[in-house]
């Protein structure tokens, strides 16, 4: 998410009523009259068409967002934090570029060292063919 979207989010919040809301359902919170919503300046909200988990959702997301919108400052202030971010979306595109790879050569045969061999200045090797539908998750692709 970039940081214009973020400031979006943050400027929207600000300009709602003040929080923090607080949602009552009728039969739940309170035993008579309609669902509501009240607001941190005291005005209430009512909501039509609602479900009760909908207005719920409305009504903490006015404290939610805000502390969501602070989460995401304070992660991306911690130079570690980012740093296993990078990490971990450079490891999802070379997975991607390996798989690509992979794909690109399934069905091809080629010549492997043979691993099994205890003296390692024999340069003996095993034929092998890349299957052409291939799974590289299962452990036993890679066994003799």
């Amino acid at each position: 998410m970039t940081e214009e979207e973020l400031a979006s989010i943050r400027q929207r919040c600000e300009n709602a009523t003040s929080g923090p809301w607080i949602s009552y359902i009728e039969g739940r919170d309170h035993t008579s009259g309609s669902n509501f919503i009240i607001t941190g300046s005291g005005e209430d909200i009512a909501l039509t068409g609602a479900t009760n988990a909908d207005q719920d959702f409305i009504a903490n997301a006015r404290q939610d967002i805000p502390r969501l919108l602070a989460e995401i400052a304070r992660l991306r202030r911690t130079p570690v934090k980012r740093k296993c971010l990078n990490r971990i979306a450079r490891n999802q595109q070379r997975k991607k570029q390996c798989s690509i790879s992979i794909s690109f050569l399934a069905g091809l045969q080629i010549k492997l060292p043979d691993t099994t061999l205890n003296n390692k200045n024999d340069i003996r090797t095993r034929d092998f063919k890349i299957p052409r539908r291939l799974d590289i998750r299962r452990p036993e692709f890679f066994a003799s």
